[in-house]
């Protein structure tokens, strides 16, 4: 505007310019009162040029000139920056007809009357605490800023000010869709961004949940800025800034639109600012459960619980998104109850929502009256991936169900639910079933992380279905519980193989170089190798016990010496697979995820196998081997130079086979037939080792993780592995 010389006819809005958001004219009460003194003159000028132009309408006199005795275009426009907008708009839309032209008078008389209803409470407010509404800066909340922060009411014409301009917005609405993350299917693009531009063309039909999600968005659109190392349009500063303030505006928005209560966006506003507190920060702790599980009751209040087939009000497009908020929910519900070991939120005995259908956007709008048959699943779209991760999800919620009971499941409901697993696997639509990076070249790099985020998710509940028992394979009654424990080694080697391919591919050249991963895979991923790492711990453990079981009794039978105690892998090379994953966390890029997994990991191995590490993160100094624990291990245990995995050529150990992933490579090694004789009969067992507690510590970020996992009650004398 001063480049073109026009900067006394500007409004300037003062949205995010490199630190905390400041407003230019903090909305005191006095401020407010000018404001609503110069929206009425406004008025009143709007009404002198609807009444000058119904007259030269009638007497047919030529455009220009004087539009009254006392008033101008020019001296208009210059008296209030935003006349020329509504000026501009009354002149060029020819077909505007007079009724259109009073509306707009009716609607500035109800937004004044709104202003000044919260002009009364915030004149209320102000002389309780001598204080203005708090939109000067950004308040330093610690903790979610829509539970912890008290947020005066502020008039929504107030809070629009804190919109950057269309150019910028468009610009981090971009980044926001850039990030393909699965859970904003539960946005219809084209509907959403018809709702979009017509906020703009008419401010007055923004509302503050409207506004949250705007700013929920933003705010994602700057996590993903830091993540992928991409500048921020126009200069608008340091991502992490505008990610904090814009997160801490929808949260003021939410607020005030009394998010308890059901209403268009709110859903969405809600969703996206969980993605915001859970996404952006280390420290997700209890506080990230209680604000989902408020989202998930707000969603049974509002019936998406129940499929909207048994709501003949609801539209066949508002029905489809309710199913689409609903999967996005089951999942977001199941991955924060695994973090803390507890129950979810949500019960598949009191819901019967059905999946989405596979449909494109463009195949329904709001207009539809049915919606068209699904396409078919050789088909890919945006909704696809969560309809397949929703059949392992559905499994992954019976067994948190199950492994959270005060009552421990029997093993026969375990073997129904991993038959049930493999079912839901085999199921997978064909793109998304998995294949080697030379099967892929020409996929694009989201589908390919797709596939592997399904893989990750499907083995993760193996491991999480059957580690409770791999100690037991070396009982007297071992036969019974071989395949949980083959069945849990194949999911944590695959998992670890996992790992380094996905490692390889990040490094320069790679498919993955620059590629910044979904929330739904990065989420899942620390916790997967580490419990993998753990898996393959508990197996060489319990292996060296074996070794020295019959060095010390050669020749005798008993639990440890047994053919069901029997090696499977050679334990060398579950060593070289440990130690190359460690490797990996310590060449990775150094973060608060990374460090405290590269901690966790050398404790891990310390107390398991008496390998200690001397590196900056974890010293053997730090973290000294165990020498008391009967596992068969030297008493003085050797510091061993951390391996450097080898990417794009020879891996620093041999798998168990070189085929493509997904085929049953232990085919020859391992049998994973289920046990075919009946296990109702069998009896709980009693654990000393608490996995659910192992999982809290694992993924707490509040803690540092290493005194508070309760390594003994693994790494035990007379129960390996339990």
């Amino acid at each position: 505007c001063s480049k073109r010389g026009i900067a006394p006819t500007c409004q300037f809005i003062p949205y995010v310019s490199g630190g905390p958001l400041r407003s230019k004219a903090p909305a005191t009460a006095a401020n407010h009162e000018v404001t609503v003194q110069a929206r009425l003159r406004h008025l009143e000028q709007l009404v002198h040029v609807l009444k000058a132009q119904a007259r030269e309408n009638s007497t047919a006199s030529s455009s220009g000139g004087v539009l009254d005795d006392e008033y101008s275009e020019d001296d208009l426009i210059g008296t209030y920056p935003r006349m020329g907008e509504t000026l501009d708009m009354i002149r060029n839309d020819d077909k505007c007809s007079d009724a259109a032209k009073w509306e707009t008078v009716l609607r500035e008389v109800t937004a004044i009357t709104k202003d000044f209803a919260a002009q009364t409470i915030s004149e209320e407010t102000a002389a309780a605490s001598k204080q203005g509404p708090a939109l000067e800066s950004v308040p330093d909340i610690h903790g979610p800023a829509l539970l912890m922060g008290g947020y005066p009411p502020v008039p929504i014409y107030d809070m629009l000010r804190y919109l950057p301009p269309r150019t910028i917005a468009d610009r981090l609405l971009a980044g926001f869709f850039e990030d393909k993350e699965p859970s904003w299917i539960i946005f219809h693009i084209p509907t959403f961004m018809k709702h979009y531009n017509q906020l703009w063309d008419d401010p007055t039909q923004m509302t503050y949940a409207k506004l949250a999600l705007l700013f929920a968005m933003f705010s994602v659109a700057a996590l993903h800025s830091m993540k992928s190392g991409k500048q921020l349009p126009d200069q608008l500063g340091d991502p992490h800034d505008v990610y904090k303030a814009y997160k801490i505006r929808a949260a003021h928005c939410l607020t005030l639109s009394n998010y308890t209560e059901p209403g268009q966006y709110k859903m969405e506003a809600l969703i996206v600012y969980f993605a915001c507190e859970y996404v952006g920060g280390p420290n997700k702790g209890v506080s990230i459960a209680i604000v989902l599980s408020v989202l998930v009751r707000l969603a049974m209040h509002m019936g998406m619980h129940r499929d909207p087939r048994h709501c003949p009000d609801v539209t066949p497009f508002q029905g489809e998104m309710r199913r689409r908020i609903w999967t996005v929910l089951k999942d977001l519900d199941l991955v924060v109850a695994s973090k803390f070991g507890l129950p979810g939120n949500i019960d598949s005995k009191h819901y019967d929502t059905e999946p989405p259908a596979n449909l494109h956007d463009e195949d329904f709008d709001e207009m539809c009256t049915t919606l068209p048959p699904p396409r078919p699943e050789t088909e890919r779209t945006r909704v696809l991936w969560s309809i397949a991760k929703g059949r392992l999800i559905n499994v992954f919620a019976d067994l948190i169900a199950a492994t959270t009971s005060p009552r421990p499941a029997a093993y026969a409901e375990i073997m129904r639910l991993d038959k049930q697993l493999e079912q839901s696997y085999s199921s997978l639509p064909p793109c998304f079933r998995p294949r080697s990076f030379s099967e892929s070249i020409v996929d694009p790099v989201d589908l390919i992380m797709d596939r592997y985020a399904l893989e990750l998710t499907y083995h993760k509940i193996r491991m999480i279905l059957h580690r409770r028992y791999i100690g037991y394979a070396y009982t007297k009654k071992g036969s019974r519980y071989s395949y949980s424990r083959r069945a849990c080694l194949d999911a944590a080697t695959r998992t670890l193989r996992y790992q380094y391919d996905i490692h390889c591919e990040r490094q320069p050249g790679g498919r993955f170089a620059g590629v910044v991963p979904h929330s739904q895979s990065s989420n899942i991923s620390s916790h997967n190798f580490l419990l993998a790492n753990m898996i393959i711990c508990l197996e060489i453990w319990s292996l060296k016990a074996r070794e020295k079981a019959l060095a010390s009794s050669p020749g005798a039978t008993g639990p440890l010496t047994g053919p069901t105690s029997a090696e499977i892998i050679p334990k060398e090379q579950l060593l070289d697979m440990v130690r190359t994953s460690r490797s990996i966390w310590e060449s990775a890029k150094k973060s608060v995820e990374t460090d405290r997994a590269l901690n966790i990991l050398t404790k891990m191995l310390s107390v398991s196998i008496g390998e200690t590490f001397d590196t900056g993160s974890a010293t053997s100094a730090e973290y000294p081997s165990r020498a008391d624990h009967n596992t068969g291990t030297v008493a003085n245990s050797t510091t061993l130079p951390t391996p450097q995995p080898t990417c794009h050529g020879t891996s620093p150990w041999m798998w168990p086979s070189d085929e493509k992933l997904g085929q049953d490579v232990w085919a020859s090694d391992m049998d994973f037939t289920p046990p075919s004789n009946d296990m109702d009969g069998l009896p709980a067992l009693d654990f000393n080792a608490d996995w659910s507690l192992w999982d809290n510590q694992v993924q707490n970020y509040a803690t540092d993780g290493l005194a508070e996992i309760p390594w003994d009650a693994f790494f035990q004398t007379g129960m390996p592995g339990v």
